[in-house]
């Protein structure tokens, strides 16, 4: 069973170093989701759920100054560092696991949210049910294709109270399809460094 408590106690103990020590891994699935962003619709929300210090709406603000912003976050600390980059966002203190009083976006963004989660499943459905149709998701996790990784994944899932598990690309990749019959469906697997991979998704649904 997913252990909220003690990770909202873990991201409020890291807030103040967070954007420093996870940069680059952060700005590779940043960018990658800018690059592929679609245009051509004419979208007018997001909601980005586990927003942290909120640098993935404050990238696509920039960008795409006329969308509305939500982002939702078990951190408080996390927040607040938020909530000084974008006054503007409606950041909210919520679980999205079990809380349904969310409005709905035409882009849904989940990053490196899945490896927290025992019920992979039911993410996924919390993502469709806040996502407009027609719009798209966005959804990066740990990916599981390299040995290095296999053994972080034992070794996270062993040690600490916050990690549940990761999928391999494939494995993610099919119960993407099975569980959206995406319209069209993006995917890449990133190496900001040269020990993690991170698998990105862009569903369009």
């Amino acid at each position: 069973m997913t252990n909220f408590t003690d990770i909202e106690h873990h991201y409020n103990n890291i807030a103040s170093i967070y954007d420093n020590k996870w940069q680059k891994y952060n700005y590779a699935q940043i960018n990658w989701i800018i690059n592929n962003w679609s245009i051509d619709k004419n979208y007018k929300s997001v909601l980005d759920i586990g927003c942290g210090t909120g640098n993935f709406l404050f990238e696509i603000n920039k960008k795409y100054p006329q969308l509305n912003l939500t982002g939702v976050d078990l951190s408080d600390n996390m927040l607040r560092l938020a909530q000084e980059k974008l006054p503007q966002a409606n950041l909210l203190h919520k679980n999205i696991e079990t809380d349904d009083k969310i409005e709905k976006s035409d882009v849904t963004i989940s990053m490196s949210i899945l490896h927290h989660i025992n019920d992979h499943d039911k993410h996924l459905k919390k993502l469709k049910e806040h996502t407009n149709e027609g719009g798209e998701i966005y959804l990066s996790a740990f990916s599981k294709d390299s040995h290095a990784m296999n053994l972080a994944d034992r070794l996270f899932s062993k040690n600490t109270n916050i990690h549940s598990h990761s999928l391999s690309h494939d494995k993610l990749t099919k119960k993407i399809n099975t569980f959206f019959n995406p319209i069209k469906l993006t995917s890449d697997i990133l190496r900001p460094d040269n020990f993690w991979m991170v698998q990105i998704y862009k569903i369009e649904i």
